[in-house]
């Protein structure tokens, strides 16, 4: 059966829906975000841009098709968290609340932004805003902003580059999204000479954070740029990549038990700098067969344990977390089935991307702005028909070769 979409079926309704209008909203959002917390990183500011873009979200994804597909993996953690507010003492208060809402919201946006097939406005407004972030953090690098950070209303300069974004490990994630966006849109741009430029100075600024982890993320969907074109992608890499942050653990704990006492670098900074403390004391809130299958989230409050199997092990539990894995295998695998185009290809790699950077840091899987915005970005433009570019044909050749 050919499920391929012509060009006239594409171009029938070119018509923005309500949630894409929603979305474009709040990509403007997050490039004002990205003016006014480097600038002022003024708290009362930042939230009046970040919540309301967290609520528009969940109500226009409320107002989308939810498929019952992923009804248990969602309904999961917002039982788990029901309970522990209802048990728990400490649970009810507004950081658990908002902590709680964040992560279940991210589900709820990722399975409708996966029901939207964005039009080529859509597509072309993500890209261009991209382009405007690349430049602006380009231009913050030659300013004060570039290394300066705020510590409990102490300002203090940073050695790497922060852009007074709380830490450099955040910056490069959100430079690192810009960069995905750009690459997506390579092939089917006509002033590639630009890109090519913008998505060099993005590499510097990820490499001038000093963010291991994005630099891995960022050699993994570089390479398969060149290599996946439209070749289906195994469902083996889906797997080992979305499992990658477990393994990480796992191999980075026995190597700490092993030789932590040694002077091991990579990248200029010791391979134990402090990370193992931080997943040592989140496993250590696992003490009964209870937290153990449902997590702590009265101590835990899904906190970035800098690697997000450990924050959602420490907080929802074993449970807890097989739904989340669940979720992204189910998600990611019924992407990789349908009809193989470059741009969903490209996506999923992306997704990819961060599971891998996820290893180190949890933030973008914990539901948190601006990371859900990012996240469920790539999974909407999976369904982007590439069918609807001009220079469809000769874009997916070029990639394919």
């Amino acid at each position: 059966m050919n499920n391929k979409i012509s060009l006239d079926e594409c171009n029938a309704d070119n018509k923005q829906t309500e949630y894409e209008k929603s979305f474009c909203l709040i990509w403007l959002l997050v490039f004002l975000y990205m003016i006014i917390r480097p600038i002022t990183n003024n708290a009362t500011l930042i939230r009046i841009i970040w919540i309301p873009s967290l609520l528009l979200l969940f109500f226009v994804s409320f107002r989308t098709r939810i498929t019952k597909r992923y009804f248990v993996e969602i309904l999961t953690p917002i039982l788990i968290i029901a309970f522990s507010i209802i048990s728990q003492s400490g649970a009810l208060d507004q950081d658990h609340l908002l902590a709680g809402f964040c992560y279940i919201n991210m589900f709820v946006v990722l399975n409708a932004s996966m029901n939207i097939k964005p039009q080529k406005k859509t597509f072309d407004y993500i890209f261009y805003i991209s382009v405007a972030l690349s430049f602006l953090f380009f231009f913050y690098t030659f300013t004060p902003i570039a290394h300066r950070v705020h510590t409990n209303d102490v300002v203090w300069e940073s050695k790497y580059l922060v852009y007074d974004l709380g830490n450099s490990n955040l910056a490069a994630m959100f430079i690192f999204s810009f960069y995905c966006v750009l690459l997506i849109n390579l092939a089917y741009r006509k002033k590639k000479v630009l890109i090519v430029l913008l998505m060099v100075a993005d590499i510097y600024m990820m490499y001038g954070t000093n963010c291991r982890s994005v630099m891995v993320s960022v050699v993994l969907v570089t390479l398969s740029y060149f290599f996946v074109g439209k070749r289906k992608i195994p469902k083996l890499l889906l797997y080992i990549c979305e499992l990658f942050p477990v393994i990480f653990a796992v191999v980075y704990l026995i190597l700490y038990n092993q030789m932590g006492t040694q002077s091991v670098y990579f990248m200029e900074k010791s391979l134990f700098s402090g990370r193992q403390d931080n997943f040592l004391g989140r496993i250590e809130s696992i003490d009964s067969i209870d937290t153990l299958l449902f997590g702590n989230f009265a101590r835990e409050a899904l906190q970035n344990a800098h690697n997000i199997d450990i924050s959602v092990l420490a907080s929802l539990g074993i449970v807890g977390m097989i739904s989340f894995h669940s979720f992204f295998f189910r998600t990611t695998t019924h992407i990789v089935n349908q009809e193989i185009t470059a741009v969903r290809n490209m996506s999923i790699i992306c997704i990819l991307g961060f599971f891998i950077q996820s290893s180190m840091e949890a933030a973008f899987f914990l539901g948190g702005f601006p990371g859900v915005i990012f996240l469920s970005t790539f999974m909407m433009l999976s369904n982007y028909n590439d069918y609807s570019l001009k220079d469809h044909e000769k874009s997916t050749e070029y990639l394919a070769n």
